[in-house]
């Protein structure tokens, strides 16, 4: 019993406080980002949401490969882990862009 109630108390002690998901939507509507340029620090999800009435459309973030097509109301999600600046196009639409800027 005292072996049990040592170790909860260590388990406590060693407990770090865990923040809540930092959650930041860009909406996808008139074939534009809004907003068009955002500011996160390390961690933050994005979630892109197609507002559009018909028209389905992507996302691709700098480095990584594009996202499935989204069709009106569908989203897409992506953590930014690393600081720096991140070009956002949509890949049917390339003259759609936006950033995402990663700093601590």
């Amino acid at each position: 019993m005292l072996r049990a109630l040592t170790g909860a108390v260590l388990l406590s002690l060693l407990a770090v406080p865990v923040r809540a998901e930092e959650l930041v939507t860009v909406v996808i509507d008139k074939y534009r980002f809004e907003p068009q340029a955002v500011s996160v620090r390390p961690g933050t999800v994005v979630e892109w949401r197609n507002d559009e009435k018909r028209t389905s459309h992507s996302v691709i973030v700098q480095g990584q490969p594009e996202s499935d097509r989204l069709f009106p109301g569908e989203t897409y999600r992506f953590r930014f882990e690393t600081p720096g600046r991140y070009e956002i196009r949509c890949g049917p639409h390339p003259d759609m862009m936006g950033t995402v800027e990663v700093t601590r």
